[in-house]
């Protein structure tokens, strides 16, 4: 770990003297590989962690919002293994739908606010019977997506809820998902 972090440090000769030619300025070493070699070991390992951690961190602020949406009635597979979907056939994945009646306008209007208000969830885009919301979730803090489909002759509202990226955070897509199914029917 400390040959890999003294070579990757050795990258910038810092700081750069004008007068020295770039030899030199390699000959003498750069900032970040001289501060780190005269750290004792265990704070080389404390910084080592904090690097680590910090690019972690910011490797979760890049993940890119799915490609959602219905296509024939239908929500698209499930392709992170924190999802839960109630249109797949797939046993890892499936959930049942939540049990719902009425006009769309007056379900859509209760899931919406039961989205926001009571699940912390914001409402992306609401149009008819369809319903796209996301979540921070509660362990990893990272972006949930959420779809929701009320099927007025069947009596559901059908569900897909996934994680960004493809991070593990202890199935609080299953979890929440289930919190809106007991809430939404006892309301309903």
């Amino acid at each position: 770990m400390r040959l890999a972090l003294s070579s990757f440090f050795q990258a910038w000769p810092w700081p750069p003297d004008p007068g020295d030619s770039s030899s030199k300025t390699m000959e003498r070493g750069c900032f970040f590989t001289t501060f780190y070699n005269r750290l004792s070991t265990m704070k080389q390992i404390l910084y080592s962690l904090c690097i680590i951690v910090v690019l972690t961190s910011l490797s979760g602020c890049s993940t890119k919002i799915p490609v959602m949406g219905m296509k024939d009635g239908r929500f698209a597979a499930c392709t992170v293994d924190d999802c839960v979907s109630s249109q797949t056939d797939d046993v890892k994945y499936k959930i049942d739908p939540i049990k719902a009646t009425g006009s769309p306008e007056i379900v859509m209007v209760d899931l919406a606010n039961s989205v926001e208000s009571i699940f912390g969830g914001k409402v992306l885009e609401a149009d008819g019977n369809y319903l796209r919301a996301e979540f921070k979730s509660t362990i990893l803090r990272t972006m949930d997506d959420a779809e929701f489909f009320y099927d007025e002759q069947a009596g559901v509202i059908h569900v897909l809820s996934m994680s960004r990226g493809d991070t593990f955070d202890f199935d609080s897509n299953r979890e929440r998902i289930e919190k809106l199914r007991t809430f939404f029917e006892k309301k309903n």
